[in-house]
Order: structure tokens, then sequence, then C-alpha cells
């Protein structure tokens, strides 16, 4: 079937870059729904040294057999839509942890440590916790800040009242660019 004006390029996908556990990072995000990579698509284009740590890639959106009226399709798989959102985020070269579980994360002497379950570990001056939507909520403010310096919250796991695409994706840029203008108000950058 010949769809005009629809590209797809697989070896995108399949190229992904492993983050350094030696290396400091300005950011972490956690997750692999449409706020983590809004959040990683964001963070890349201001050149922040950022990682995307995920189990999986897609979120609930995965999962969705039809998503209607996303700004530019009318219709679109749920899948397919995830597939894109992944091809956007690999054209910046953002180094991804995938099939990874995190353990911990804690904060020590003003950085952020992410333990995986697989033992790697990640450390960074901020962190995005874009984890999805499992009957927990993280209070944050409209800038998406939490009770803790450099730790902000985007998508299904804040408490904003609506969960959805458009929403979760915005929630992911706007936590990238609150991450970004905290680091340059610490001074990180």
């Amino acid at each position: 079937m010949d769809l005009p004006g629809f590209s797809l390029d697989l070896a995108a996908l399949e190229e992904t870059k492993r983050p350094d556990p030696q290396e400091t990072y300005d950011l972490l995000i956690l997750g692999g729904g449409p706020a983590a990579l809004a959040a990683a698509v964001y963070a890349a284009r201001k050149m922040l040294k950022v990682v995307l740590i995920t189990r999986d890639f897609g979120g609930q959106v995965g999962d969705t057999s039809v998503v209607e009226n996303y700004l530019g399709f009318q219709t679109i798989t749920g899948q397919e839509l995830v597939n894109r959102f992944v091809e956007h985020v690999k054209k910046f070269e953002v180094p991804v942890a995938e099939g990874e579980t995190i353990a911990e994360v804690r904060k020590d002497d003003g950085l952020f440590g992410v333990l995986l379950e697989s033992g790697s570990a990640y450390s960074a001056r901020t962190v995005i916790a874009a984890l999805g939507k499992r009957h927990r909520k993280l209070v944050v403010d409209c800038h998406c800040r939490t009770s803790v310096a450099g730790l902000f919250g985007a998508g299904d796991i804040t408490t904003v009242p609506y969960d959805q695409i458009v929403i979760s994706a915005g929630e992911g840029a706007k936590a990238a660019l609150s991450a970004y203008d905290f680091m340059v108000r610490q001074g990180m950058l």
C-alpha cells in the first residue's frame, strides 16, 4: 500500500548509541513514552548532554490501536506514532539505555545517580521522571519542578488532569526546558 508523504527510516530505529557510565550528563530522562521522548528532543536541541533510560519505548500510546486527530495525522496506529517519536529522537543521537529497569534514584553532592537492575549506573546534574501511569503521582508545579532541586516530572506521572498524548509530549518538552533553565541559573552550563 502506497502512503503519499509517509516515510519511516527503520535503519534509524536500529542504530542506538549506548550511554557511557563514566560520563556525567546534564540530564537523565527516565521513561520511554511521549513525555520522555519529547523531553529528549527538546534537551538535545538545547545542546544538553542527555541520556534516555527506558525499559521499552511507547508507554500507553504504544498499546493504542488507533490515535485520532494527533496534529499532523488524522489517524495513525499507536505503534506507528511511537516509531515516529523514536526516529525523531535518534536523529539527535541521544544515547539510550533500552531494556533497563531502574532500581534506585538518589541525589548526593548535587548530582543525581540512577542505578539500574543490570548494575549499570549513570549520573547527571538533573533528572526528568516521565515514568508513565502506574498508580503513583509526582507533585510538580507549572514548570515541572518537584520538591527536589533538579528533579522534574513529566507526562502521566504528574498531577496534570488529562492523560493524553498531546499533553504528555507537551509536558516532556516543558520539563526539558525547565531543566535547561535550572542548569543555567545554577551556573552548571
